[in-house]
């Protein structure tokens, strides 16, 4: 390509805001210029209420990532991790939702509107760009393409209107969701989804769209993540079962923890040298229930950490374990776990993250309340891991997660936005 171009990014969440939704925008910005892309970002200033990990921007910054806020941020002088705060309840977010269609986020619009609209007449761009959660950016990227007579690309990294942990609070509020969701796919020029489920849902409620009207981009991993640590070996003398992230939504340590207290007990030697670890802020439920099953000498809690340290605890693990119990998302951790190069435990619901787990070559699946099964994979590995015989991915399966893979794959699509 001989010409660069230049993509407007409406994300509202970006570094430093520790999320997978902007792990996926990072990278993308990252990798985009290897194909003649450069990406310029156009988000909020970060809220106190998302958890912040600095490394994210240190990263940006060092690559010379262009970030456009609203709204004035003042980093702290020591850039600490600032973990999530425990206000933000499922009930404010449903407060909130059944006040602001289509979520809280709806209030920064109109600063992003005038934001974009000084980028738009000061400079040229090619094509606009907008990832959600939250859906808000799907409804900016629209009204500046419409001004600036644009063409714009979504990319949905969970459901909208059909998103099950979507509060409608009543049939006027989701009506409303509908309308908004309609009116950007009929405008947009490509939708890009994270999974197949996502797809065959959006073909599902709108039937103006067509199976080529819908291309999967995964999530994946950066192997620049991993470079620092490719020399880094879990202890030898120790098991170690690795969780990465917060238990949201469907997700639970519970019959994990459950199947975890039977196999210790089935043979109480094994408590000298086997660790679980959760990589993340638990919460006091949580910790609740560690002490529940009486695990709590076999259980690490590292608390909210930089992505640079996730990283290190996943590559030092022998196994990686990852729970939910619907099948409505992909799931970004697991993509991490694949660029690990680890054997898996995914205890899921049939569906995208139970194939992709499969197709690893090194994964065991369960239903995800089912203790009899885990306990039953935990002494597979446990068994495979004395004997040193523990499997790793196919490499070939590993490599097609590659983020500089996908970034060439959204170029592409970019390109074709613009011949539409």
């Amino acid at each position: 390509m001989s010409e660069s171009r230049s993509v407007l990014i409406v994300s509202h969440d970006f570094a430093p805001v520790g999320t997978s939704v902007v792990q996926r925008v990072l990278h993308f910005a990252r990798y985009l210029p290897e194909h003649g892309w450069h990406a310029t970002i156009l988000c909020a200033a970060p809220s106190p209420y998302k958890a912040w990990d600095f490394s994210l921007l240190n990263t940006a910054e060092s690559l010379g990532i262009r970030i456009v806020r609203t709204g004035e941020f003042q980093a702290p002088e020591e850039k600490q991790i600032i973990p999530p705060q425990s206000s933000r309840s499922a009930f404010r977010r449903k407060v909130s939702d059944a006040v602001s269609v289509p979520e809280a986020a709806v209030r920064w619009s109109k600063e992003a509107l005038q934001r974009g609209r000084e980028l738009l007449r000061g400079e040229r761009f090619d094509v606009i760009m907008a990832t959600a959660p939250p859906f808000t950016d799907f409804l900016v990227a629209r009204q500046l393409a419409e001004e600036f007579n644009l063409p714009h690309v979504v990319d949905y990294q969970d459901l909208w209107v059909d998103n099950p942990f979507h509060f409608h609070a009543s049939p006027m509020h989701k009506a409303r969701n509908i309308a908004h969701e309609t009116a950007v796919l009929k405008t947009t020029e490509r939708i890009l989804v994270t999974s197949r489920h996502i797809k065959e849902s959006l073909l599902r409620r709108h039937a103006f769209l067509g199976h080529n009207d819908i291309e999967i981009i995964p999530h994946g991993y950066d192997p620049a993540d991993f470079a620092a640590w490719t020399g880094v070996k879990p202890d030898p003398a120790r098991f170690t079962i690795t969780h990465s992230g917060k238990f949201v939504e469907d997700r639970t340590p519970k019959y994990f923890l459950h199947a975890w207290a039977d196999f210790l007990r089935a043979d109480p030697a094994r408590r000298d040298h086997c660790d679980a670890r959760f990589i993340g802020a638990l919460s006091k439920n949580e910790r609740k229930l560690i002490n529940k099953y009486k695990v709590s000498g076999n259980v690490t809690a590292t608390g909210y950490v930089p992505h640079t340290e996730a990283i290190r605890q996943l590559m030092v693990s022998d196994v990686l374990w990852m729970m939910c119990r619907f099948n409505v998302r992909s799931s970004g951790k697991l993509f991490e776990y694949i660029g690990a190069r680890k054997p898996l435990l995914v205890c899921a619901p049939e569906g995208n993250i139970r194939t992709s787990a499969k197709n690893s070559g090194a994964a065991v699946v369960t239903a995800p309340a089912d203790v009899d099964a885990i306990k039953q994979a935990l002494e597979l590995f446990y068994n495979l891991w004395q004997n040193n015989k523990l499997p790793t991915p196919n490499e070939d399966f590993v490599e097609r997660y590659d983020r500089k893979l996908l970034s060439s794959d959204l170029a592409r699509v970019l390109g074709m936005a613009m011949r539409v």
